[in-house]
């Protein structure tokens, strides 16, 4: 075949690397099993809100699901391929192409979901506290034209990585002020901004 993928080729550890993955597919297992009574479960009836930490926890695993299934497919395409006909790759654009709507939507998320509490929220009291989130949207926006215009999507997903910077940078900050060992959370996802 004329390409390359590195990750087909065997180093000598392939064994190994098998093992370890099986190594921590038992482990996870067993602590799950073990422990699945001890994790807390909402009241029956109670009622889900969509505009709640629970709704966004949930919508960032499944963005983060299907970003790894289209991510696995792509990068498996040699493999597939083979097994049906003459060995081909798919292009960096597959990846571009299939990945940016999903990264549009957690950026998106990460603007206002770390605010949100669990259970039902009220949009009034959120509101005030966005205005970071519209700081961050408006700077990275403009500096994004400032350099060129790049095209919607990546425009689009710049102006939303700057609200989640934005919002996760006061989130941070506040956090730190109060309880330094809880901003975690907020510090690590300025980086996914």
């Amino acid at each position: 075949a004329d390409f390359s993928v590195h990750s087909f080729q065997d180093l000598g550890i392939t064994g190994w690397l098998v093992f370890f993955m099986f190594v921590f597919i038992a482990l996870f297992l067993w602590f799950f099993l073990t422990r699945i009574r001890e994790i807390p479960v909402s009241d029956k009836g109670a009622e889900f809100s969509y505009f709640s930490r629970e709704f966004g926890f949930i919508g960032a695993m499944i963005i983060l699901c299907l970003s790894a299934v289209i991510t696995g497919v792509g990068t498996s395409a040699p493999l597939i391929t083979r097994v049906l006909e003459k060995a081909s790759k798919v292009s960096t654009d597959f990846y571009v192409d299939t990945n940016m709507p999903l990264a549009l939507m957690m950026v998106l998320m990460l603007s206002f979901v770390p605010l949100l509490a669990w259970g039902k929220n009220d949009f009034a009291k959120l509101s005030r506290k966005l205005i970071w989130a519209l700081v961050g949207a408006l700077v990275s926006g403009a500096i994004t034209l400032y350099h060129g215009y790049p095209g919607i999507a990546v425009l689009v997903l710049a102006v939303f990585a700057g609200a989640a910077v934005g919002m996760n940078l006061h989130l941070a900050i506040t956090l730190i002020r109060k309880k330094f060992t809880m901003s975690a959370g907020a510090i690590a996802h300025l980086g996914v901004g």
